[in-house]
């Protein structure tokens, strides 16, 4: 426990406790919940383009999930190997209208857990309908068909893992040979150019963690219920464990999927990669509204956010407004709905008085709250409420 803020509001002198983040990778589902917003936001204001997007899931077969699991480099093949298929198809979907030098814009996240929080390495790729000239010129496509993406993405993997040593070319032609081959590129859905709620909300979902905070709890008997996806044998949608079987599941199933350092798990490739939009945007300085200009930055609840073209005005230095730009308290609004700088007995703006880091105190404040009978502050919050 790293220690919390002391959050007190000048009005009506109401206080409350927030705990700090663990800043645990991958695992913590808070944590991982404030980077997953962070992410969206810079996605759909700064990266992406205004043009439609489809959200496709790259899949492995069960045979080579064990090789990944041992060498965890081999995911950045994974994801690049997958915008070699995306590029080379949609290339050939484009009849070459766009230029031999065109590329799809490309957003890759790297997921290593099943529904069951077993490993199962898989890939969530944004990619862009169509192509990007050398210019940035954007060319769209008529989406080609599944089984070409798919038979593309199998050899080219097999191909990759060859030329690496992984695999020998008799074990590459058996699994070429396969029927069923386990190999999977499936296409989930599509937003549309303006659509950055739904960008946004396509972003979170695939920087999510392994594992919700709200999908375990500890039942009257002592035992852990964890919530799941329904069983296809049985239905069953949670799975019930004594406390020793969940420490057990948790040490190796949960923690294989915390990152190597160092290891990024999203990549930006073709035309949304950094060096592609530096390019484009010293290329076009002086045509701000040229046809097919990558996307500009824009904040987000503006109305350019809602699919009206606004000029994007820096906030003062220093102003409540750049403040609030990049104000973490507006990443927790996000994450938990739940402004916890905003007074709930007058809604004054809250301050923060005092960062308390000593673990001799924070054991004092903690044990008299639970004296006293009042909420922790640590205690899990649920999920963000729907509809």
């Amino acid at each position: 426990m790293g220690g919390f803020a002391r959050i007190q509001c000048p009005t009506c002198h109401d206080e409350h406790l927030l705990a700090f983040s663990c800043r645990t990778r991958n695992l913590c589902a808070s944590c991982q919940a404030k980077r997953a917003v962070v992410f969206a936001e810079r996605l759909a204001t700064q990266i992406v383009a205004r043009v439609a997007h489809r959200h496709v899931v790259f899949t492995i077969p069960i045979a080579l999930r064990g090789l990944f699991e041992r060498e965890r480099s081999l995911l950045g093949l994974f994801a690049r190997t997958a915008y070699e298929t995306l590029r080379r198809v949609l290339k050939a979907a484009c009849d070459g209208k766009a230029g031999k030098d065109a590329v799809p814009g490309v957003v890759a996240s790297i997921q290593t857990f099943g529904s069951y929080a077993n490993f199962h390495p898989h890939l969530h790729v944004i990619v862009t309908e169509g192509l990007f000239s050398r210019e940035g010129t954007f060319h769209g496509v008529a989406w080609p068909p599944q089984g070409a993406l798919e038979e593309a993405f199998r050899r080219l993997l097999l191909a990759a893992l060859v030329k690496k040593e992984r695999l020998t070319e008799e074990t590459r032609d058996r699994l070429i040979a396969w029927r069923h081959s386990g190999f999977s590129v499936y296409l989930a859905s599509r937003v549309d150019a303006l659509d950055l709620d739904g960008l946004e909300r396509l972003a979170r979902y695939v920087t999510r963690p392994a594992l919700a905070a709200g999908a375990v709890s500890i039942r009257a008997d002592g035992q852990v219920e964890v919530k799941t996806p329904p069983d296809p044998r049985t239905g069953s949608g949670c799975v019930v464990l004594d406390v020793l079987a969940f420490v057990h599941a948790v040490v190796h199933a949960v923690v294989t999927q915390i990152p190597d350092p160092k290891r990024h798990l999203v990549h930006y490739s073709g035309a949304y990669s950094a060096r592609f939009r530096g390019r484009v945007r010293a290329a076009k300085a002086n045509e701000p509204g040229a046809p097919g200009e990558l996307a500009a930055p824009v904040e987000p609840g503006s109305s350019a956010a809602a699919g009206v073209p606004e000029p994007v005005t820096p906030a003062e230095p220093g102003s409540p407004e750049a403040k609030r730009r990049s104000a973490w308290a507006r990443v927790l609004a996000k994450v938990f709905e739940v402004d916890p700088l905003l007074c709930a007995r007058c809604g004054t703006k809250m301050k923060v008085i005092a960062w308390i880091t000593d673990p001799v105190v924070i054991e004092r404040i903690v044990a008299h709250r639970k004296r006293a009978g009042l909420e922790s502050p640590f205690d899990a919050r649920g999920p963000p409420a729907t509809g």
